[in-house]
């Protein structure tokens, strides 16, 4: 996509947690961007291009990202949150459907004063409709996120994946995948308002010289409670 015409977020979360002045994460806003919260979501972003490259149509996509949080166990004594991105895609040249489903799973080892450090791993499965909607390729590769809150009312941070297609696996006359993505965190929290960059991933393409897919945006929201749910809009 070259730009985005117009971008709408809603974020629809049950959420369990209640607002706590002990750390700036622990409030409501600080966790319903934070990806290392242990914070029960479910996320639905609508995006809309309306110029892309090498087509005179527009494009759109609807993704559902729900955000599952598993406690410590005698097993496992860390939290883990587990971030599946199921995208439904209506792209040019009317090819529209189910694109390829993303998972992150995340352990996060304990809290500090200063923020959370998140590692795990990324995987994609080639669940694609149609090929134009996918990469054909099973992916899997590392995954780390990194949230500081050592500045006064400021959430900075972001998470890191590197993906490469796993040889043998997948449609085999589709070409490798090799992908690095950084999602920037950047928000100012005043309450139960927050503004900072928008939820947008950028990504490096490390093959055939693909380069840099860099989105910029801003993005303005506020935690709102309607009946026993609250919700970020």
């Amino acid at each position: 996509m070259k730009n985005l015409g117009t971008i709408c977020l809603l974020i629809l979360g049950a959420i369990g947690a209640t607002v706590s002045s002990a750390h700036p994460r622990e409030s409501l806003t600080a966790q319903a961007s934070d990806p290392t919260a242990p914070l029960v979501q479910a996320q639905m972003t609508y995006l809309y291009s309306d110029v892309v490259r090498r087509s005179s149509d527009d494009a759109r996509q609807f993704l559902l990202e729900p955000v599952i949080p598993v406690p410590p166990t005698d097993l496992i004594p860390m939290t883990q949150i587990i971030r599946p991105t199921v995208p439904f895609l209506d792209a040019p040249d009317s090819k529209s459907g189910l694109g390829d489903i993303d998972l992150q799973h995340v352990f996060i080892p304990q809290n500090h004063d200063w923020g959370t450090l998140g590692l795990g791993y990324n995987a994609t499965f080639p669940t694609a409709d149609h090929r134009d909607l996918g990469a054909g390729k099973y992916q899997a590769g590392p995954a780390a996120t990194l949230i500081y809150y050592g500045i006064s009312n400021w959430q900075i941070g972001g998470t890191v994946t590197q993906a490469w297609s796993i040889s043998g696996m997948g449609n085999g006359d589709r070409d490798e995948v090799s992908e690095f993505t950084f999602q920037p965190i950047l928000n100012y929290l005043v309450g139960k308002w927050y503004v900072g960059m928008g939820d947008f991933t950028w990504s490096y393409d490390w093959k055939d010289n693909g380069g840099w897919t860099i989105p910029l945006g801003l993005q303005v929201g506020r935690i709102t409670q309607i009946g026993r749910y609250n919700y970020n809009l």
